[in-house]
């Protein structure tokens, strides 16, 4: 948006270094009531992503196999669009991504009764990204985590360790 307004606000003969408030607010507070672009695209993005979803048509089941491949991404035994984006930027980036980084800075939370997550092979098991997680390590630490879990197949502490817990 920095270099969109830049170039679009002198054109309006408005100083580029007006307040947002007075671009982004309404008319009648005295603002030009320019729209954000970043939240127009994102509620579109999010019309297309719950209707395609509702539909089940072929974009739909597509949605749904992105989905599932980011719920194994990310490693962890929870849907992973409730979950704060923020804790899961080692991830890839992509087009669900960044809905899902929109939806969680504004507090929306999805309820997907189809989506699968990975279940636990024995009790008391751990999730090897949440497990990961809890030390708090730097993103780079957290992707090459991830990309040696993805390597190794692995998801739970139960798939790397034998029977009797070495």
């Amino acid at each position: 948006m920095t270099i969109i307004l830049a170039a679009l606000l002198p054109k309006l003969h408005v100083n580029r270094n007006t307040a947002r408030s007075i671009i982004y607010g309404p008319e009648k507070y005295g603002g030009l009531a320019l729209p954000n672009l970043y939240t127009t695209t994102s509620m579109d993005k999010l019309r297309l992503f719950l209707g395609h979803l509702r539909l089940q048509d072929r974009t739909g089941q597509l949605i749904h196999i992105d989905l599932t491949y980011l719920q194994l991404l990310s490693g962890i035994g929870t849907f992973f669009l409730i979950e704060d984006a923020a804790s899961f930027s080692w991830l890839e980036s992509g087009w669900i991504t960044s809905l899902w980084e929109f939806t969680s800075g504004h507090a929306l939370k999805f309820l997907y009764p189809g989506q699968w997550t990975p279940p636990k092979p024995r009790e008391n098991d751990i999730y090897l990204m949440e497990a990961f997680a809890k030390q708090n390590p730097p993103v780079r630490t957290m992707a090459a985590l991830n990309r040696c879990r993805l390597f190794l197949q692995v998801i739970t502490i139960s798939d790397i360790s034998t029977a009797d817990g070495k």
